[in-house]
This record gives C-alpha cells, structure tokens and sequence, in this order.
C-alpha cells in the first residue's frame, strides 16, 4: 500500500499493516513504520516514536533499522544528539552489509566533525547544505 504495488497507494492503510506486522515484532515493519513516523507517511510526524521502532527492530539485528537509528542518534531526531552511539550504529549496519553507512561513519570519524541535521519539509527528508 506504500507504493501502490499491486494495489491502489493507500498510506493510512500502509500504516495499519505496518502497525500489525510491528505489533507481531517483526523487524522490517517496525523499521518502515519507524519510516511512516519519521517522514509523515500516513500519519503525523513523530520523531520520538521512530526512533523508538528503529530502536526495536536495530536490536533484533535488522540492518536498515540500524543504520536509520544512527542517523537519529547523529541529528538529534527523537533522542538527545549522541555521536558516539551513532558510529556505534552505523557500524552495526556497515558491519550487516549496509555499504551506505560507510560514508555516515567517515564522516563522522573525521577529526572535528560537524553535522548538520537534514531539514525536513513537507514530510520528506531533504538533505539541506549550506
């Protein structure tokens, strides 16, 4: 229903399965629910609460879940900013394969790194340089 594969896109109904599936505590819904609260897919924008599903399924070993809980550890999305936990799950997800985290924890490694957090707009994640 989140990208209207085989059916007509229906976030809202996105989100009741997702809800369904999470509450089953299957990783990979945890993880594209987290992704609904986060963006505003289908619902409001709660940032606490993504942070709070990415946390659930990272700790089950769910690879995207991880590194999207270091991108909430390294801007301060739903959590107080911590740049040691978020190389610590950036890490996690180089090291389940994610090849993306790699560039997130360069970046970070480097000596006095500096972050900006992406601007969000209109739901969406926009990276803002400048």
């Amino acid at each position: 229903y989140e990208n209207g594969k085989g059916v007509e896109k229906n976030l809202s109904d996105a989100v009741s399965w997702y809800r369904k599936a999470a509450g089953s505590g299957l990783p990979r819904a945890m993880c594209n629910l987290g992704k609904c609260y986060e963006n505003g897919l289908g619902l409001a924008p709660d940032y606490a609460e993504a942070q709070r599903l990415y946390a659930s399924a990272a700790l089950k070993g769910y690879t995207r879940a991880q590194y999207n809980l270091g991108r909430c550890y390294e801007y301060g999305f739903g959590i107080t900013r911590d740049v040691e936990l978020a190389k610590k799950w950036y890490r996690a997800a180089l090291n389940g394969g994610m090849e993306q985290a790699r560039d997130s924890l360069n970046r970070l490694e480097q000596p006095n790194a500096v972050t900006k957090p992406p601007r969000k707009t209109g739901g969406f994640l926009k990276w803002f340089f400048g």
